[in-house]
């Protein structure tokens, strides 16, 4: 007889196994990490501590899923010395990626985020991204954005379209905005001479403010509760990646005070012509 198993997942994050008729219950630590599972009673049937890159640091009882290490966020142990994260297979035991990353040579060809394991995750597998005060269907909703639109390899007109307009923020910047935000895009990760992506909250007074989608302030983006709605749920401010491909332009020095083509740009990605077709 086959065993079946189903999945219970809640905000992007896989929260239950039901296998041949047996609850287990997934309790994640700040990153991710099954670091408890429970029976249908509620009663501890695992405990698990880990080293920073996964492997098992200690553990009691038994963890009836193939969900440990940022499992809750999908990463999926199919042999014991890996785990499967949707486009490569991550090593524990070595600290690093088993495959070259297929953005290489845009991104490191096999280092983990950056070598910040306690800090960041990679659910997709390809990059990561400095992402603060996200839940997790926010954070996967910018990571998705970035991995497909706003993969740099999708840019050609993008990049072309800036690369005609130079900076003019404060007198004190040169040289391409496409310069600028390819490099941005080539080197996503704090202390790598990038950016931080940033959910903002209702109440917060720059997104109040003439009901912005996003504003940009030194190497931060904050998007607005209303950029993260999709058009096709009502959201008034366009596709994401549109959204964040014109902060791209504010991260690089130029503001609407001077040349406005370099927003117009924006239209060279496939879709976001005015910003408005849904998602």
């Amino acid at each position: 007889m086959a065993m079946t198993a189903t999945y219970t997942t809640f905000a992007g994050m896989v929260v239950h196994q039901r296998k041949n008729g047996v609850d287990t219950e997934l309790i994640s630590d700040p990153l991710g990490s099954v670091v408890k599972t429970k029976d249908a009673s509620g009663n501890e049937t695992s405990r698990t501590e880990y080293w920073p890159y996964g492997e098992v640091q200690s553990s009691t009882g038994s963890n009836p899923t193939p969900f440990g290490f940022v499992g809750t966020l999908g990463y999926y142990r199919d042999l014991a010395t890996r785990l499967y994260v949707r486009a490569r297979y991550l090593r524990p035991d070595k600290g690093r990626w088993q495959t070259v990353d297929p953005l290489w040579p845009d991104e490191t060809a096999y280092g983990y985020v950056n070598g910040n394991a306690t800090t960041y995750v990679d659910p997709s597998g390809l990059w990561w991204i400095n992402i603060i005060d996200c839940n997790t269907s926010e954070r996967q909703r910018i990571i998705d954005v970035f991995n497909d639109r706003l993969n740099p390899a999708n840019l050609a007109g993008y990049i072309g379209c800036l690369k005609d307009c130079n900076m003019n923020f404060g007198g004190s910047h040169t040289g391409a905005v496409g310069d600028c935000v390819a490099d941005h895009l080539g080197r996503i990760g704090p202390g790598n001479g990038s950016f931080t992506v940033k959910c903002g909250k209702t109440g917060q007074a720059p997104c109040d403010k003439k009901n912005r989608c996003a504003f940009t302030f030194g190497n931060t983006i904050t998007l607005c509760p209303g950029s993260l709605v999709k058009p096709s749920d009502g959201g008034k401010c366009g596709r994401l990646s549109c959204t964040l491909a014109h902060e791209l332009i504010h991260l690089c020095h130029r503001t609407h005070n001077g040349d406005e083509s370099p927003f117009r740009c924006v239209n060279q990605i496939p879709l976001c012509e005015n910003s408005e077709p849904e998602d």
